[in-house]
């Protein structure tokens, strides 16, 4: 009795599934071989290298074993890693497989000494997993088994010989159907490999061709998948593709082999794009109905629905004959070549498609070619109730094909369709879903927002660049009334008169003038022909509005007489055997600097200061006064170098800074410290600056067409400014607290777009240098803690700054050159970052960006993946990933815990 008792118990007792962690593969294997239906298998977050794991048990219908990463996509498998499935009931989820390389066999399989089946692999990526050389051959996925889905997941940036994702058949007779399901996964762009062996998707093999597979692949996004012309080859029988989108994709759906597919509501939208595909029909029994073909510009394989000729008593490797295919309800719109008979037609292929059945289709192109092409005959093409209208219909018109205007108009899901009262309607496709964005498929943590791990870092510390702009920030430019305008000191602005003259009589007044003084500049186009220098405080020269008010200057500061103001400023140096120019990073039409000193101040030894405090000790501090700025210098060997920074209080020898202090002031540096006078309070803006247009005189051979300098000018701005033609359109010349907004920067290029020179804490927000410069925005000397945010520039430039500078929601333009042009000691910052290649599909990714031996860059995206090389004392985060930051920019999440800080 007891012992029954015992063994009823222990029958009612259920097994409660066990959760494991691991962190290692060693770990990984032992709990697989522990695993029972039900269990979890946890890979700890981090990165794995070189992980060969291998998941081979048997979970229950209902009670799968799975295998997860700790959090999606904080699993990163790299190196020679890879993943190997066997068994039944087995689920895959979170991992990412990036930036690997294998030597042979697929990242992926389905596979280890036996099958799997009734297994998943879910919410995972495989990302640029690349050998070095691209001949090297294999897959990325490999589908094995029976009944096995992926889904969720990401492919994107397979440059190497192999198609992408594979679905084998086994040997006969143990060639039962496979039934899998590839669904809502997006495969990303992949680049045209140049030969075969570039499909995104095959099912099956030309010699597994007459076996049945039944896989269905829907609800997919296929995004410039340009590795070869068959996007998809299918390649065994009933098959179903349905509810797929094809966005840009340079290829076709080729039902290359085997019988009975479905193609079905489908998308291809080619957003005309040359080599953009539809449908390539060969063989026996297929149904193409209701895909909505859209602006496609591809031609023959790639032909927005072809149909091809078969050999006479084919083999399996080369192209059976078209029988009995429907091609039904389909709509096409601005394709090029729409429908193509006889692709392929020559001496071997001789066999006509047959029994072909093109019934209710409409189509409306406006291009001048034929809306069918047919190299044979189609007398045989069942046509019945098309509706037809282009330029030329290409073949004599048959029954079953009216050419009449189709009545476009806008219908479900953004499509056209025709009108509900026209003759076609009820006629071409009606997709049941939507087309698919990115945000619809692929993994659920792809694309997310992500928090940059660099901010939870206690070791790695970021610049503080909270000090950045003017008033350090934590004010906006003031926007006083004019008090006295050009006009009523004689300029014109009527695009005849020089009004040099004119403008300096307004400035001379603006001069004797207390408080704020705004210079206004009237709607017209100005000609200046002199360097105006703008030396007082508190003064504001403003225009009208960009392109309202045109200041116009057709020579050059070589040209004018301004030479005493370059006394000392030119070596020996030489370019092409001519004296470097002193117009290279130097001057400008409007040139503001404080008003000369008669003699130089009292200068007092600093006893000491430590960096990022706010105070130090000095041995005289009678020769300070508060308020007021100063100048500390200091010698690192025979180096000079300076900063200037605001005084907040004297107690005795104390003084108290706003800005902190940026090194150990230790006698060993010979620290120094006087008053300084800046020009201060002085803002440019709402103008327009055009240059003649002659050619570059070259690099540090400038003839000195120069808009805007600002030289130890502090707590100024430029805004709402447009530059043409210059040599530089911007130098700031150890000036800081300076706010630059809404600058644009034209025309033919020259040496700088924006160039800061020992300058510190400069705010440049929504700049756009559309000139092709050498240096579009540029640092050089003991600058640094600038900010670039929200702009539009091409190479970064930076000449050795002893301090980083930021750049962060900054669009890249990309070329050949790379993107950064930097010495060795450069450090700069990149944050949430985006580099654009004009030409995306001419390049082969990874694209290298170049070598960054120190710095930081947290949150690249690029529309090419892409790839640097990283030094020792550098770092990198986010590379590539699409997802936004939370924290998106580090100016202002820094500016907000300073003032945080501040606030009592």
């Amino acid at each position: 009795m007891i012992g029954l008792v015992t063994l009823i118990l222990a029958v009612a007792v259920p097994v409660v599934p066990d959760t494991t962690q691991v962190s290692t593969v060693g770990e990984f294997q032992e709990a697989v071989r522990q695993a029972r239906p039900g269990d979890v298998i946890v890979m700890a977050n981090g990165t794995w290298h070189d992980a060969d794991l291998v998941f081979d048990a048997d979970g229950v219908e209902g009670d799968s074993i799975t295998v997860r990463a700790e959090s999606p996509g904080e699993v990163i498998l790299t190196g020679r890693s890879r993943l190997r499935i066997g068994g039944k009931y087995l689920k895959v989820e979170g991992l990412w497989f990036h930036r690997g390389a294998l030597e042979r066999g697929h990242v992926i399989a389905f596979r280890t000494d036996r099958m799997a089946h009734h297994s998943r692999v879910t919410n995972c990526a495989v990302t640029e997993y690349n050998p070095a050389n691209w001949l090297l051959q294999y897959k990325w996925v490999s589908l094995y088994g029976t009944h096995n889905r992926v889904d969720h997941c990401y492919f994107a940036g397979k440059t190497h010989d192999g198609a992408t994702f594979v679905v084998w058949l086994e040997d006969p007779p143990n060639d039962t159907p496979n039934h899998h399901r590839v669904d809502r996964n997006h495969f990303g762009p992949r680049p045209d490999l140049g030969k075969n062996g570039g499909e995104t998707i095959r099912i099956g093999t030309s010699s597994r061709s007459m076996q049945d597979s039944y896989t269905v692949v829907e609800h997919n996004l296929f995004e410039r998948t340009n590795g070869e012309h068959e996007i998809i080859s299918n390649k065994t029988g009933h098959n179903t593709y349905r509810h797929n989108t094809f966005l840009e994709a340079q290829g076709a759906l080729t039902l290359r082999h085997g019988n009975h597919a479905v193609v079905r509501e489908n998308w291809f939208l080619g957003g005309g794009k040359p080599g953009t595909g539809g449908v390539r029909v060969i063989g026996e029994d297929h149904t193409v109905v209701h895909n909505y073909f859209f602006e496609l510009k591809g031609d023959s394989s790639r032909a927005t629905l072809s149909v091809m000729n078969g050999i006479p008593d084919s083999p399996l490797n080369r192209y059976f004959q078209v029988k009995r295919p429907t091609i039904a309800q389909n709509t096409f719109i601005g394709t090029e070549v729409s429908i193509f008979f006889g692709l392929g037609a020559d001496g071997e292929k001789t066999l006509l498609p047959e029994d072909v059945l093109f019934r209710d289709n409409v189509l409306f192109i406006e291009s001048d070619k034929p809306v069918v092409t047919a190299h044979v005959s189609v007398d045989d093409v069942m046509w019945r109730g098309n509706v037809f209208y282009g330029t030329q219909l290409g073949i004599p018109e048959p029954e079953g094909i009216h050419w009449e205007d189709p009545d476009l108009v806008s219908g479900a899901h953004g499509m056209q369709q025709p009108s509900p009262s026209g003759s076609a309607s009820g006629k071409g496709a009606s997709p049941s879903y939507p087309p698919l964005s990115p945000s619809d498929v692929g993994p659920s943590w792809w694309g997310q927002p992500w928090s940059p791990k660099i901010l939870e870092d206690t070791v790695q510390t970021l610049a503080d660049f909270s000090y950045a702009g003017y008033r350090w920030g934590e004010d906006s430019p003031p926007d006083p009334e004019s008090t006295l305008r050009v006009t009523d000191y004689g300029a014109t602005g009527d695009d005849m008169n020089d009004d040099t003259e004119a403008f300096k009589r307004a400035i001379q007044a603006a001069n004797t003038q207390q408080g704020w003084v705004v210079i206004g500049i009237p709607e017209g186009r100005f000609h200046l022909s002199q360097v105006l220098f703008l030396e007082r405080d508190s003064l504001i020269l403003r225009g009208s509005g960009v392109g309202k008010t045109v200041i116009s200057v057709e020579r050059p500061l070589g040209a004018m007489d301004v030479s005493a103001d370059f006394e000392g400023s030119s070596d020996s140096l030489t370019v092409q055997g001519r004296i470097t120019s002193p117009y290279s990073d130097r001057g400008g039409v409007f040139w503001v600097r404080p008003k000369p000193k008669q003699e130089a101040g009292s200068v007092s030894s600093i006893l000491q200061g430590h960096q990022g405090t706010h105070v130090l000790e000095v041995s005289e501090p009678e020769i300070l006064s508060f308020p007021g700025d100063m100048r500390i210098w200091w010698f690192t060997g025979k180096q000079q170098h300076f900063q200037d920074v605001t005084i907040t209080a004297l107690d005795g020898n104390t003084v108290h800074t706003k800005e902190p202090l940026l090194v150990n002031l230790t006698p060993r540096l010979e620290p120094q410290v006087s008053m300084v006078e800046h020009a201060a309070e002085v803002g440019i803006e709402h103008l327009s600056f055009e240059f003649a247009e002659v050619p570059y005189g070259g690099h540090h051979l400038e003839d000195g067409y120069n808009a805007l300098y600002f030289e130890d000018v502090r707590h100024g701005w430029i805004r709402n400014i447009e530059v043409s033609n210059a040599d530089a359109a911007i130098i700031l010349d150890s000036a800081s607290q300076i706010t630059l907004d809404e600058v644009a920067v034209h025309g033919r290029g020259g040496h700088y777009g924006i160039h800061t020179r020992d300058s510190r804490h400069i705010l440049m927000e929504n700049i756009r240098v559309h000139s092709n410069a050498v240096h579009t925005v540029g640092c050089d000397g003991s600058g640094g803690f600038n900010v670039m945010t929200a702009g539009l520039i091409g190479r970064i430039y930076d000449a050795g700054c002893i301090y980083p500078s930021l750049y962060e929601s900054v669009t890249i333009q990309g070329n050949s050159a790379g993107i950064w042009d930097l010495e060795v000691r450069s450090s700069p910052i990149l944050w949430n970052t985006k580099v654009v290649y004009p030409h995306a599909e001419a390049k082969r990714p990874p694209v290298y960006l170049g070598a960054l031996e120190s710095g930081v860059i947290v949150g690249l995206s690029s529309n090419v993946p892409v790839r640097m090389q990283i030094g020792p004392s550098g770092y990198q985060e986010g590379i590539n990933w699409s997802g936004e930051m939370t924290v998106s920019s580090l100016y202002l999440h820094q500016l907000r815990q300073r003032l945080a800080e501040k606030a009592p």
